[in-house]
């Protein structure tokens, strides 16, 4: 078996997908052009997304510091991606629910991501009636919607603040409801998808977290872990996996 390997240009994600070939390599795995299936960083290229190799995607974690591990899945981004699953394999502290007499935190997203798949994100955000605030991605912090007043403070403060968080498809939906703040996810590339509600305009639900999170547990490795191979030893059975 041989990867492909599409270079990052970025020295986090040079890092990180270093440390898979050398997993990969641990375990006999070659690399070199026209490889049995892709692995990159991000998912922006159409030629490998749309072609007929399997592909393995490298992103940021999900849970925690986002740059401290990475995350690893199959054939599609963040929930469209097939992952392994197992008993946990370390422990999501999960904070009790928490109940906030305030307005929802309408969570914005960079235009044009990778993440979004084109979705009209203007249309979403006009779409949330309730009261709320509009909290723009650090990257494009001048967003802005109508009518809504804006939190540009850190999300500590707006999970302790705002009744519960509105994403499309937001990892700030993972951190929310890790921190016990209920979270409306309407997208299910999200990584909260099976613990959020589907009405922007509606409270979401407070469900049992526990299975969940021990499944997140499965979707990023530390650099010592791809590089030992311990994550390859995970993924390779997501080889020729249909999301």
């Amino acid at each position: 078996m041989r990867a492909e390997l599409i270079a990052p240009r970025h020295t986090h994600g040079q890092r990180y997908l270093t440390a898979f070939v050398e997993g990969l390599r641990r375990h006999g795995v070659a690399t070199g052009e026209g490889g049995d299936f892709v692995v990159m960083w991000g998912h922006k290229r159409r030629d490998i997304i749309e072609g007929p190799r399997p592909y393995v995607v490298l992103e940021l974690a999900y849970v925690g510091n986002r740059q401290a591990a990475c995350s690893v899945g199959w054939n599609g981004l963040n929930g469209r991606a097939w992952f392994p699953t197992g008993p946990a394999r370390w422990r999501i502290d999960l904070q009790p629910w928490r109940t906030v007499d305030g307005p929802a935190c309408l969570i914005g997203q960079v235009p044009g991501d990778a993440s979004l798949h084109g979705a009209d994100m203007a249309g979403f955000y006009r779409s949330v009636t309730v009261p709320a605030v509009f909290r723009p991605h650090p990257l494009a912090i001048r967003q802005k919607v109508d009518g809504l007043p804006l939190h540009t403070g850190p999300l500590a403060q707006a999970f302790a603040r705002f009744s519960h968080v509105i994403t499309w498809n937001s990892n700030t939906a993972v951190e929310a409801v890790i921190a016990g703040v209920p979270a409306v996810a309407v997208d299910r590339g999200s990584m909260a998808w099976d613990v959020s509600g589907r009405d922007v305009n509606a409270a979401p639900p407070r469900p049992d977290r526990r299975a969940w999170a021990d499944r997140l547990t499965w979707c990023q490795w530390t650099a010592q872990e791809l590089a030992d191979g311990t994550a390859w030893e995970a993924v390779r059975h997501g080889y020729r996996t249909e999301t």
